[in-house]
This record gives C-alpha cells, sequence and structure tokens, in this order.
C-alpha cells in the first residue's frame, strides 16, 4: 500500500504532539507506559491508513479528535485519582506481600491449567489429541461456533471459573517472572490447550502471550533495555512472517516462497489498512448502531449466559460485518472484519458525538491502570492492561475489551472491594515504594 508522505508526516507529527502533552501530565510509569501504548496503536490501526490515496481529509479530523479525547479523560481520571490510588495501593501491597513465596499461588497456577484442558476428558476422554494435534483449520471453527448444539453446563461452569481465576494466574506468575523459559510455558500452555480442543487457535492470544513476556521483562530490567529491544524486534519479524504463514494454512492453503521480510511487510501493510477497507467504507455507509442495544450489551456482559442464554444486544463488529459484507452472520461468505478505533467511534455514536467513545474509553483505561499501577506482584496484570488498551482495543474495539475488562475481572474487582472493607490497618501502615522507574 502506497501512503502520501506528507499526510503521514501531519499523523506522526500530531500523534507525537499529543503524546508529548500527555506524558508531561502523566508521569508514573504504568499510567505513562499505558498512554503511549495506546497512542501507538491507535497510529498503526487508525493513523497510518489515513495516508492512503483513496482515505478523504475528513478522516484525518476524526482521527485527531478520537485520540485527544481518549487523552483528555485518560489525564482527567489520572489527576483526580492521585489519593485513590495511593489507597488502592497500599491495600494490596499488604494482601499481596507473599505471593512470591506462598505455594497457595501455585494452586491457583494449577487450577487454571486444569480448566484449560478440562474439555479433554469430559464428557469424554481425548487426551491422546495432546500428542496428535489438528492442523489449524479457520473455516471449520468458524461453522463449529455458529453450528447449533447442546449446552453443555458442566463444561460452562469450568469455562465462566477460569475465566474469573484468570487475573489471579495472571497475579500468581509473578513468582516465575524471572524464569523465562517457565514463565513463557505457563502462558503457551493454555494457548496449546485451546488448539487441541478447538482445532483452531486466533493469532491474537499468541501475539498478546508473546507482548506480555516482552513489556514485564522491559519493566522489570530497565538497565538491559537496549538487548531487551533488540530481541523484541527480532521476534517482532519472526512473529509477523509466521502469521501471515499461519493466515494461509488457517484457510487450508499453502504459503507461497516468499522470505521473511517480505511476509512482514504484507502483514504490515494489512495491520495499516483497516481505515481502507472497512473503516472509511463503514463511515460513509451512514449506518450507525443502535445505542440502546449497545447500552444493554455493555449492562448485561456480566450475567452468566451458562443461566440465561444470550441476551440480544449490539455486537458491533458482528453488526459491522454485516454491513460491509452484506452477508448475515454465520451465513457462507461471512466473517468477522475490523473497522479500526476512529470508524467505530463513528459507528456507534454518528458524526457528531463519536468524540464520546474516546472520552469512554480513556476514563476506562485510566480507572482501570490506576487500580494496579502501585503493586508490584500484579506485574502480569499491569502489562495484560497495557496490552489491552494499545493492542486489542486499537485492532478490534470495545466488543474485543470490555469482555476481558468486565467478565474476566469480576472476581477481581469483588477480591480487591473486600480487602478495602476489611484491611483498614494494613492500608493505613503500609507505605508504597515504587518498583519501577
Amino acid at each position: 500500500m502506497i501512503l502520501r508522505p506528507p499526510i503521514v508526516l501531519v499523523v506522526l507529527a500530531g500523534t507525537g504532539l499529543i503524546g508529548l502533552i500527555a506524558t508531561r501530565l502523566v508521569r508514573e510509569y504504568w499510567p505513562r507506559m499505558a498512554l503511549i501504548g495506546f497512542l501507538i496503536g491507535t497510529l498503526i490501526y487508525s493513523g497510518l491508513g489515513a495516508a492512503a490515496p483513496d482515505v478523504p481529509g475528513y478522516y484525518i479530523v476524526y482521527y485527531f479528535v478520537v485520540t485527544i479525547s481518549f487523552v483528555f479523560g485518560y489525564c482527567t481520571i489520572y489527576l483526580l485519582s492521585v489519593g485513590f490510588s495511593r489507597k488502592v495501593g497500599n491495600t494490596l501491597l499488604g494482601a499481596l506481600s507473599k505471593t512470591e513465596s506462598a505455594r497457595k499461588w501455585n494452586i491457583v497456577i494449577i487450577a487454571y491449567i486444569l480448566l484449560q484442558f478440562f474439555p479433554l476428558v469430559y464428557p469424554e476422554i481425548k487426551l491422546t489429541e495432546l500428542l496428535t494435534p489438528k492442523a489449524p483449520n479457520l473455516i471449520v471453527a468458524w461453522q463449529e461456533q455458529f453450528r447449533e448444539q447442546e449446552v453443555n453446563y458442566i463444561l460452562k461452569l469450568a469455562e465462566y471459573v477460569r475465566i474469573l481465576i484468570f487475573p489471579f494466574f495472571l497475579i500468581a506468575l509473578y513468582r516465575y517472572r524471572k524464569r523465562i523459559v517457565v514463565l513463557v510455558f505457563l502462558l503457551f500452555l493454555p494457548i496449546y490447550a485451546q488448539h487441541v480442543i478447538f482445532g483452531y487457535v486466533g493469532r491474537s492470544p499468541i501475539g498478546m502471550a508473546l507482548l506480555l513476556v516482552f513489556v514485564s521483562q522491559w519493566a522489570m530490567y530497565p538497565k538491559s533495555r537496549t538487548k531487551i529491544a533488540i530481541v523484541g524486534m527480532i521476534v517482532l519479524l519472526l512473529g509477523l512472517a509466521g502469521s501471515y504463514y499461519y493466515v494461509i494454512i488457517r484457510m487450508g492453503g499453502r504459503p507461497e516462497n516468499l522470505n521473511v521480510i517480505r511476509a512482514s511487510i504484507r502483514i504490515i501493510t494489512d495491520e495499516i489498512s483497516f481505515p481502507t477497507k472497512v473503516g472509511v467504507p463503514l463511515i460513509e455507509s451512514g449506518q450507525q448502531a443502535d445505542l440502546l442495544a449497545f447500552v444493554r450489551w455493555i449492562v448485561t456482559l456480566p450475567v452468566p449466559k451458562i443461566f440465561t442464554g444470550e441476551i440480544p444486544g449490539a455486537r458491533s463488529n458482528y453488526d459491522i460485518s454485516e454491513i460491509i459484507l452484506r452477508v448475515g452472520t454465520g451465513e457462507r461468505g461471512w466473517y468477522v472484519i475490523l473497522p479500526g478505533l476512529v470508524a467505530e467511534s463513528v459507528y456507534i455514536y454518528g458524526t457528531r458525538f463519536f468524540w464520546i467513545h474516546g472520552i469512554f474509553l480513556g476514563l476506562l483505561a485510566s480507572i482501570s491502570i490506576r487500580l494496579v499501577e502501585k503493586t508490584p506482584q500484579l506485574l502480569f496484570l499491569q502489562a495484560y492492561l497495557l496490552i489491552l488498551f494499545s493492542y486489542i482495543l486499537n485492532r478490534a474495539g470495545i466488543a474485543a475489551l470490555l469482555p476481558y475488562i468486565i467478565n474476566y475481572f469480576i472476581l477481581f474487582y469483588l477480591f480487591l472491594i473486600i480487602l478495602v472493607m476489611t484491611r483498614p490497618k494494613e492500608r493505613a501502615a503500609v507505605k508504597f515504594r515504587p518498583r519501577f522507574p
């Protein structure tokens, strides 16, 4: 894809200026890193595509308005929550002080991984598939997802429990933060389980696991960041090439004879072309989300569907895919396509109020980071939130983000509320000691 150099320069300079001003206000490590991560993500997935020849001029205005709106919401909460962040940090420091040594955290890790493998032993034992995994097949996986089948309540309950303890799995990984081989093994074992069970696993879980390792090591070893960056660039290059080949293999094809550089360039081109392929066509379609259904979807997200069944609501990525592809969800030729954050904002709130999306997400990001920023034992939870707001939000939008922030963290929020209510002495006595520069 050919990009117009003047527009690229404007986007880079404008995003850089916004980041420079914002980071002058946000000075603490994790809030600043999360903000920088968001800006990099939105630049890649929504900004650079504005320089494509067929993208109209109004799009770049939308891009800067959404970016500034997010930063405004983010910085507002950051500046207003200094005392709140300190109190939560002191509370968690007292409660998690023995995370590195207490054996009970290993039980959390074992329980989480066993729950991942549970479908291989119930309702029938299929452990032999661990040694003979199927080749990835996206087509079959999609067909299975939309095929009507009887609900197995035991499997659903096991999945729900696994989701609830996921944040505690990340906390438990703190004891292995310096044992990189063990850490990678524990992160990729659940991914392998998903592949064996479903015959397919998306690229995002793999990318998130790699980013989790990179971000955590970057935070832990500030004096080694040059080496970490070099290793990260090599892994990124190989990962991009592997991603290209994986896209072809999962559709039943065979990779053509491309070298690593050319394969990487193809993936990069795809990742920055969201505005041209989906974003602008979606905006110019003039269609808008059903706000009432959208709010209903958000409100009912925490409700376990195991008891209620599916609750009608707007699933923005599915609805957007129907608009662009002109094919109903689950029908032949339908698949999920991603518009980028800017076009999503316009689709949900319209051309007059799209900036609300940026402010809402900025508030949400700042509150989330403030909850965990001052507790060293939450290293992997901090890194995970950074990845959600920099990568998942910008690539897959709010429909992918909110299930993580709401459903996956319900038990953690309850744990935090109980701590605040029952440990006032520890909260007052423990003093926060910065972990990272």
